[in-house]
């Protein structure tokens, strides 16, 4: 990782301000209390923003309502520009975020941009989620953090257990005893409930035998009961063919008595057929008579044809007659008027009236002739008409001999047929007699059955009651197989949960003997080896940093198991809080440089190795020890180091300097 810009805006003592940060060693010179601190928690900002209210309060400039801070860094070839914002409201919060990876903007909230980053830099995911502090362990811790690492022994032995990963050991350890305990306590449980397995054994082995003399009896009832319905079945069946029987018969009576009673009726019918008969024969007889008498008084008269052909002959002649007797008169109507005028009525000339006068007594006397001829044509007229009234006399005479002879015919006729109904009768009253006395036979026949129908249904009432009393005694000796099979079944499922029981809290036994012989004795010598080498290699390189800090045999130092430092003066121990300032500070400055190479070793996935960062690191050294310091630094031979610091000499050591300095009260940088 290599820092390239960051810009402030608002935030603490500065209003706005840019630092460029250079490759190689950097020292941020001024006053204390010019802003030099501000630069290092505003870039802390900008990666993993704040964990609490107070450090935002503590972030934005008094007076204004919003602050804003832009790192620029390269990560693994990548050109990344974090960007966070914060706004002053009922409280300050930190708004959405975004990141710039190779020109791309991506938008987060504060929470999920810490996550991006601590996943870019190659921190372990639980570094997130756990509040592992790895970067102000490798890269940057400021100046009163490094005091609390060194004030606080079980903190910092907690939190570098974290960071290595060793404390998965004691987590190990612990779950293990929660288990083991929870183990052994089932184990007791399981023992306890399964404590009466063998006399659930024998109780099963009681109920087995009393269920098999159960199905035993039940069979035998059931076959007791199938003997009895057998026989019922086949008394039923008997009583059945008894009860068609006797239905029979006493159909039979009913049929007999319906045929005499259709016998009778029908004998009634025939006689009063015979008797209709007799009389339709009669009207008959008496009818064709007057039929013949009527025939004998019949007219004589012409046919009807010849008077009709007679009439028309007749009306022909006087028709021609007629037509000849007006054609006269009208010539004689003609020959008045040429007479009376005296001229021709077509050409006008005067004529004779002598001349037309003689031909008008011609026409005259041809009138009368023809008069005389239409005399006998009507006389004729007059007979024929006497003839067809005749004539019609005769037909209507005819008609109602023929009616009377076609009545006679039909009561001839039904009298046949009332003869040959009679007839047919005496056939069915002759075969229901046969009927009849069929019936009575086989009625007779059956005389003794309602012996055997009360012999059978006694018998059958017997079975019935036998019958019920073996169901229910087979019922009962079901029911209680049952119920013993269903005890059976579940002692069964009791013993066979008993074993399991105890096949379980043997298991847990040896799970637990296992975890707790086997499994905790390891992972205590695994953390003891992983500690003394993780404590033997811290050691080295912090006696190694002390010793270029404090190259003086007077004082040396040691990490213990609980990685605290212990410092030997004399062949004594001596505590840290007695020693000088520049003492603590040398102390501090190693354990520091200690941390970041051993962390850095040991997570191989980081990425931030290539930059370090020092906040006041040479507070209370000598002029010979910040000589020393240049040492250090060469010693590191890291990519990047950005230090704070208000001693001048250490100017003279690194690569580049930026000055900070505050003027009314708002920081500037001044690059040089």
């Amino acid at each position: 990782m290599k820092l390239l810009s960051l810009k402030l805006r608002n935030i603490r003592s500065y209003k706005d301000g840019t630092i460029a940060f250079p490759k190689g060693s950097l020292l941020l010179s001024g006053d204390i209390g010019a802003g030099k601190s501000t630069i290092l928690l505003a870039m802390e900002y900008a990666l993993f923003g704040v964990q609490k209210a107070g450090s935002a309060q503590s972030l934005l400039r008094h007076g204004e309502s919003s602050g804003s801070v832009e790192l620029a860094f390269e990560l693994d070839g990548s050109s990344i520009t974090v960007v966070r914002t914060m706004r002053k409201g009922s409280a300050i919060r930190q708004e959405e975020c975004s990141i710039f990876i190779d020109g791309k903007e991506y938008k987060y909230t504060a929470t999920q941009l810490k996550a991006k980053i601590i996943d870019l830099f190659g921190y372990p995911k639980e570094a997130a989620s756990r509040n592992i502090p790895i970067f102000r362990y490798t890269v940057y811790t400021p100046q009163e953090q490094m005091k609390g690492i060194m004030a606080d022994p079980e903190a910092r032995l907690a939190t570098l257990r974290k960071i290595f990963g060793i404390e998965k050991y004691g987590n190990i350890r612990n779950n293990s005893s929660i288990f083991t305990r929870y183990l052994n306590s089932e184990s007791r449980l399981l023992e306890e409930s399964s404590r009466s397995l063998e006399d659930k054994i024998l109780e099963a082995e009681r109920n087995a035998e009393e269920m098999e003399n159960a199905a035993t009896r039940a069979e035998k009832k059931r076959q007791e009961l199938k003997s009895a319905t057998t026989e019922l079945e086949a008394e039923e069946k008997a009583l059945e063919e008894m009860r068609s029987w006797a239905n029979e018969i006493i159909s039979l009576k009913q049929k007999a008595v319906s045929m005499e009673a259709e016998a009778s009726r029908l004998g009634m019918m025939k006689a009063a057929m015979i008797k209709d008969a007799e009389a339709s024969a009669q009207k008959a007889d008496a009818a064709f008579a007057e039929a013949e008498k009527l025939k004998q008084s019949l007219p004589q008269s012409l046919a009807a044809e010849e008077i009709e052909q007679q009439e028309g002959e007749i009306a022909e002649k006087r028709m021609i007659l007629l037509s000849k007797k007006a054609i006269i008169e009208e010539e004689i109507r003609k020959l008045s008027g040429v007479s009376k005028s005296g001229a021709c009525p077509f050409c006008l000339r005067k004529a004779d009236p002598e001349h037309f006068i003689s031909q008008i007594k011609e026409k005259e006397k041809r009138l009368e002739e023809i008069a005389n001829e239409i005399v006998p044509i009507d006389s004729g007229q007059k007979q024929l008409s006497e003839e067809k009234q005749k004539c019609r006399k005769k037909e209507m005479l005819a008609q109602k001999i023929s009616s009377i002879e076609e009545s006679a015919s039909e009561r001839r006729n039904t009298s046949q047929s009332r003869l040959a109904e009679a007839a047919a009768l005496d056939e069915k009253i002759s075969e229901l007699g046969r009927s009849i006395a069929f019936s009575r036979a086989k009625i007779e026949s059956g005389h003794n059955y309602e012996e055997d129908y009360k012999t059978h249904s006694a018998r059958i009432k017997e079975l019935h009651a036998l019958r019920l009393s073996l169901s229910s005694e087979l019922s009962k000796a079901e029911q209680q197989a049952l119920m013993l099979a269903e005890k059976l079944d579940a002692l069964k499922k009791e013993c066979e949960a008993m074993t399991l029981m105890r096949s379980k809290s043997a298991r847990m036994k040896e799970i637990s003997s296992w975890l707790d012989t086997v499994l905790i004795r390891m992972t205590e010598a695994i953390e003891r080896k992983v500690m003394n080498a993780l404590q033997k290699e811290f050691s080295s390189i912090f006696r190694y940093w002390f010793s270029l800090l404090m190259p003086e045999e007077v004082l040396t130092v040691r990490i213990d198991q609980s990685f605290s430092p212990v410092i030997m003066q004399n062949g004594h121990e001596t505590p840290y809080e007695d020693l000088s300032g520049g003492e603590r500070t040398a102390i501090a400055l190693a354990y520091r440089l200690s941390l970041n190479k051993v962390i850095n070793m040991m997570i191989e996935s980081i990425r931030t190795k290539g930059l370090l960062v020092l906040d006041e690191p040479t507070e209370g050294f000598s002029s010979e020890q910040l000589d020393r310091v240049r040492e250090v630094i060469n010693q590191l031979d890291l990519e990047q180091i950005v230090m704070v610091s208000h001693e001048q000499k250490i100017d003279t050591f690194v690569d580049n300097t930026v000055k900070v300095y505050k003027e009314n009260h708002v920081s500037r940088i001044e690059t040089s």
